[in-house]
């Protein structure tokens, strides 16, 4: 028997993620060749890079952090 946890998505949604993370990844592999560099990429401030991960859900769910 499979073990299914309160926090856990269903499947379905699980796959919607999936796909929503695929289609993202694949448009930014598809884009590195027309991108620009970014000058001085040592420079960036990392809270513009990276966010602070909150121990909430993200408001908006997987949409919001794709």
């Amino acid at each position: 028997m499979v073990e299914h946890y309160e926090l856990e998505p269903d499947a379905a949604t699980q796959a919607a993620w999936l796909g929503a993370a695929g289609k993202v990844a694949l448009a930014h592999l598809a884009a590195l060749e027309t991108s620009p560099t970014v000058p001085g990429a040592r420079s960036l401030d990392r809270a513009m890079v990276r966010p602070a991960i909150a121990e909430a859900p993200l408001a908006g769910g997987m949409a919001a952090a794709l």
